[in-house]
């Protein structure tokens, strides 16, 4: 269940359209059966979904010259502030320092 979490939340738009309900509908169940299941794996939606931003993050850091600012709203962020205390959480260091 968690991979097919991540393959839809990979291939999704990291905005709102990736949501509990939005990828419970798209396997065909209900979002609380989704968090069942999850949990039972020893996941959660919000731990998948934050994987996936972390991942998408440190590649576009990796293979682009986007500001962090971009970067930020690239993998859902509308605010830099908020990306860069969520990517220092994620990682451990603050997106300055890891593109340094």
């Amino acid at each position: 269940c968690s991979a097919q979490v991540l393959r839809i939340l990979e291939s999704a738009t990291l905005a709102k359209k990736s949501n509990l309900e939005t990828v419970a509908a798209q396997l065909n169940m209900t979002s609380r059966t989704l968090r069942r299941k999850l949990m039972a794996e020893g996941s959660r939606f919000q731990q998948l979904k934050d994987n996936v931003k972390r991942d998408k993050a440190i590649s576009l850091f990796e293979q682009s010259n986007l500001t962090l600012a971009e970067i930020g709203l690239a993998v859902g962020f509308t605010e830099q502030a908020t990306f860069s205390r969520a990517f220092k959480y994620w990682t451990g260091v603050s997106p300055s320092t890891y593109v340094i």
